[in-house]
């Protein structure tokens, strides 16, 4: 009895643990990151076919960034930038699997010294933030933004002239 007991304790604690939701992080709270960071633009990527997938197995689904469907609205002045890479590093990203299936809408543009770059955008039902290589090719799903719209809404509205609604 004591075995079955041991035996269905032990089930119980590994579905628990294997069945939460992926962690959250500061992604952006990393010194060596954020050194590397060139330019943040704001910007809006033209993909109105965006579809939900999960890369919990694969990010296969994932579309190749085309930079012809992307348009620079904004982009962050020298002087702001240290204040924004501040905030920016002060939300935390929420490593969901379920999400679009390429970057859409207004969205957030953020530019590495190698070339590579992170596009953020964010929606209740299709969020997306990925990081892709100078040629957009996909290097690593990174999840969304932990208060999705709310975070990615009020970091836009701060550092940009241009505003977009914020949430209930």
């Amino acid at each position: 009895m004591k075995k079955l007991l041991a035996i269905l304790l032990l089930i119980c604690v590994c579905f628990g643990v294997t069945a939460c939701d992926p962690t959250s992080y500061y992604h952006y709270h990393n010194s060596e990151r954020v050194a590397e960071i060139t330019a943040i633009e704001l910007i809006n990527y033209d993909y109105p076919d965006a579809v939900q997938i999960n890369t919990f197995f694969s990010t296969r689904g994932v579309e190749r960034f085309d930079f012809e469907k992307m348009s620079v609205i904004e982009v962050v002045n020298e002087d702001t930038f240290a204040d924004f890479l501040q905030d920016l590093s002060e939300i935390k990203i929420w490593t969901s699997w379920i999400h679009s299936d390429s970057p859409f809408g207004i969205c957030l543009r953020i530019i590495y010294k190698n070339g590579d770059f992170e596009v953020v955008s964010a929606d209740s039902e299709l969020p997306f933030f990925a990081r892709y290589n100078n040629r957009g090719r996909l290097r690593s799903y990174l999840g969304m933004f932990e208060e999705n719209e709310r975070d990615f809404s009020e970091l836009v509205n701060k550092h940009f002239v241009t505003q977009i609604a914020v949430p209930d």
